[in-house]
């Protein structure tokens, strides 16, 4: 039997299923304290353990193999180790060294252990946050999915996906009820079929669940304090959290973000932020990389200055993204990705923007699926269709298999581009921030690749509202008053970690549990979650359906 299969059946057993959940158990040591930053469990120390050592001696600290209690898992990474072919050294340092490795290592074990090995892989909260830290943005992008703008006001409204209290219920502009609030989660679990609308007036307002007295800044709006914030972090590093992308809005403009920021790394997660790139002078860099930032993603739509600024609502934006992305680039202690959310207005561009990118030193490239939500909701006829979607991931995926820069996407097809187009040895994309070669990453891809949303990612919003991903306002609860179990598990996200509970082909398709839809879509176009992805090109009725209503 091949390596992986045996891996898989292993993985798959009772037994090591029991010794998961054991090993995982959230039981602190007293002698470290209630705040230890392993995840409060034995295999946290034994990873931590094998990470730094200590001097050889039976009395001295770290890891010392003949214990009992560690010698078992330090035989089986030992094989690990050899079986990849890695020294003991980079399993130190690149692997158990590395914070926020442990922790999503961690986060799996307890999951497969918790859970079992599922197709596509479930876990106990999501190893990676996208926290919309601010609504206020120097800069009105036509496209802004969270709707952010000069005035920092929170005009993006949710769709509440639980039943609220009875006062009047909010109606469209043709008079329909937006949602009865007895009956909400049913409509978002089970929507009615062929109802039309302006895309851009299918929300209706989210209305808080108690009345606690909500903080707002000295502008009106309800975004968390600073203590709030720090809140939210411990909350995040309770469960194992390994990953916060903060996003906006324009992260930089808060006061509170790199203080935010620092205090994450200090607690060991990866930190990358998304940013327009205006705001990146070089001393702001060498802050965000002292504040623990390791990646930062700058928006560049095209190589033209005059088209990008135009898509990006002002004269001089261009040439300042540029320069911050200069300026990354050269800042030590941080890479550097540029992101473009590819539609129709500038598809041809985007090898010339690939080779710019390579020119120019970036690390990473990331291709965003166009979602008509927020204010893109207005610009839906600027979507790609099922064949020029196509065209850019065959593009990504050559440019992937060339090696000259990392490829990323938001579209989870590009999962099944990969195989489809690649080599069967060739690199293929395992999720939204991943890729490898070789047959264990294809078997891998099918547990952990296509869409996240609700499985392993969600979403927080500057209020601290919970949605499973931003390009999806569904209103899950408010971590100001809710509890994580309550949000991480709320019907919405069951519906979105099962990718047989699909219409159309998204339900047989070969490639569901390396891709699955982009449910955000299904969402923008049709709210039906369940419904087929119009922008794949196996659903060419769906796309047909979805152009319909522009």
């Amino acid at each position: 039997m091949p390596e992986p299969e045996k891996i898989e059946r292993l993985l798959d057993h009772p037994a090591v299923q029991r010794l998961f959940r054991w090993m995982t158990r959230q039981d602190p040591d007293p002698a470290r304290g209630p705040s230890a930053r392993d995840g409060q469990c034995w295999l946290g120390r034994f990873f931590e353990a094998y990470a730094d050592p200590g001097p050889p001696a039976p009395s001295g600290p770290g890891l010392r193999w003949w214990r009992p209690d560690f010698a078992i898992p330090y035989l089986l990474t030992e094989y690990v180790r050899r079986k990849t072919g890695s020294s003991r050294e980079t399993f130190r340092r690149r692997v158990f060294g590395n914070p926020a490795v442990r922790r999503g290592l961690v986060a799996t074990v307890r999951s497969v252990g918790r859970l079992g090995l599922t197709q596509p892989q479930r876990f106990v909260a999501p190893l990676m946050v996208v926290w919309n830290f601010t609504q206020a943005c120097n800069m009105a992008c036509k496209h802004c999915y969270q709707d952010a703008g000069p005035t920092g006001v929170l005009s993006r409204r949710l769709v509440p996906a639980k039943s609220q209290t009875k006062p009047e219920v909010p109606k469209d502009e043709a008079g329909q009820e937006a949602g009865r609030p007895s009956t909400m989660l049913g409509a978002v679990l089970s929507p009615s079929k062929g109802r039309r609308a302006d895309l851009s007036r299918r929300l209706v307002p989210a209305k808080s669940q108690t009345k606690p007295e909500v903080p707002k800044d000295e502008v009106g709006r309800p975004e968390l304090s600073f203590d709030e914030q720090k809140r939210i972090v411990d909350l995040l590093a309770r469960h194992d959290v390994a990953m916060i992308a903060f996003s906006g809005g324009e992260p930089l403009m808060s006061p509170t973000f790199l203080p935010v920021a620092r205090y994450a790394a200090d607690l060991g997660m990866h930190l990358t932020v998304a940013t327009n790139g205006t705001l990146l002078a070089p001393d702001k860099v060498a802050e965000m990389v002292a504040s623990g930032i390791r990646y930062a993603e700058i928006s560049l739509d095209s190589t033209d200055p005059a088209k990008h600024d135009a898509w990006r609502g002002s004269p001089g934006f261009w040439d300042r993204a540029v320069a911050g992305i200069r300026n990354v680039v050269r800042a030590p202690g941080i890479k550097c990705g540029v992101a473009m959310t590819v539609a129709r207005w500038n598809l041809a561009e985007l090898r010339p923007m690939l080779e710019w990118c390579i020119a120019e030193g970036v690390d990473t490239f990331y291709a965003f699926n166009f979602i008509p939500t927020g204010r893109a909701a207005r610009l839906a006829d600027q979507d790609l269709s099922p064949a020029e979607r196509e065209q850019m991931l065959a593009t990504l995926q050559e440019y992937l298999a060339g090696g000259r820069i990392s490829i990323m996407s938001s579209a989870p097809q590009y999962g099944r581009a990969c195989i489809e187009l690649g080599d069967p040895a060739g690199p293929v994309n395992t999720g939204h921030y991943g890729h490898g070669g070789g047959r264990m990453t294809r078997i891998l891809a099918r547990y952990v690749g296509g869409c996240g949303a609700g499985r392993c990612y969600m979403a927080v919003q500057p209020n601290g509202d919970a949605i499973p991903c931003v390009f999806m306002p569904i209103r899950l609860g408010n971590l100001r008053t809710d509890s994580f179990e309550t949000v991480w598990n709320h019907p919405v996200m069951e519906v979105l970690r099962d990718r047989d509970d699909r219409t159309g082909h998204c339900r047989i398709c070969d490639y569901k549990y390396h891709c699955g839809g982009c449910r955000a879509r299904s969402w923008g176009y049709f709210k039906d979650l369940r419904r087929s992805d119009p922008g794949c090109k196996f659903n060419q009725a769906e796309w047909h359906a979805a152009q319909s209503q522009i």
